[in-house]
């Protein structure tokens, strides 16, 4: 069998570290957002954006350095667990947190606590992690969705486009990661090439969702004093 990781260079590693700052700028907005609104639920949403981006980290830049360094690939299969394990759980819990921002009450977890558990069992029973990349992908685009009903409510139009155009980036990611063994490091540029550009989307969408509400925040203490 080819290596498949021929042509791994330092340069493909040190891109994708871009994403992985861009989207924990998103995160760090929109768990703001929410904490503004449900300090309780602060400790989910930074847990979340926090195993997101180590999940991320280990299994993108990290992964791909120590390849670039002439790693056998199988040899770091195990790097990519984090980062499967990461998504389920962590869009769960944002998916969970901004439908209680888009309800303006807080609901139940335990429905998106069965599910990802079931996630998990489901992963193992096959011994393959792809319905944790699958659900995790669709907990993303859920949470993008949410944010933009969330701004459009809030007449922020293009704050709303922002976060639909996110969605449909972070759609386009599957056609990418499924040929992530086909040896092609041209298809891995093209990959973390739209995983940038989605995140850009996100981090300035969920900026301006959290300088929106910080604004309103603020003249409405003003009108109460």
């Amino acid at each position: 069998m080819a290596d498949v990781c021929t042509g791994y260079n330092y340069a493909l590693a040190g891109q994708d570290v871009v994403p992985i700052v861009l989207g924990a700028i998103g995160f760090l907005c929109l768990a703001k957002r929410i904490e503004g609104r449900f300090p309780e639920l602060k400790l989910a949403v930074y847990f979340a954006a926090t195993i997101l981006v180590i999940g991320s980290a280990f299994a993108g830049p990290i992964r791909k350095t120590l390849l670039a360094g002439g790693a056998e690939c199988n040899s770091l299969d195990w790097m990519q667990i984090p980062f499967f394990s990461s998504m389920p759980i962590g869009f769960g819990i944002l998916c969970w947190a901004v439908l209680c921002l888009l309800r303006d009450r807080k609901v139940s977890f335990l429905p998106f606590g069965l599910a990802i558990a079931a996630l998990f069992l489901l992963a193992s029973l096959i011994t393959h992690p792809f319905p944790l990349v699958a659900a995790g992908g669709l907990f993303a685009i859920a949470t993008g969705v949410e944010c933009a009903l969330l701004a459009r409510r809030e007449r922020a139009t293009l704050t709303a486009v922002l976060f639909v155009l996110y969605a449909i980036s972070i759609s386009a990611l599957p056609a990418f990661g499924s040929n992530d063994h086909g040896g092609a490091v041209s298809q891995q540029w093209l990959e973390q090439g739209t995983n940038t550009v989605a995140q850009a989307l996100f981090a300035v969408a969920t900026f301006r969702l959290l300088r929106a509400y910080q604004r309103t925040g603020t003249r409405s203490v003003l009108v109460e004093n």
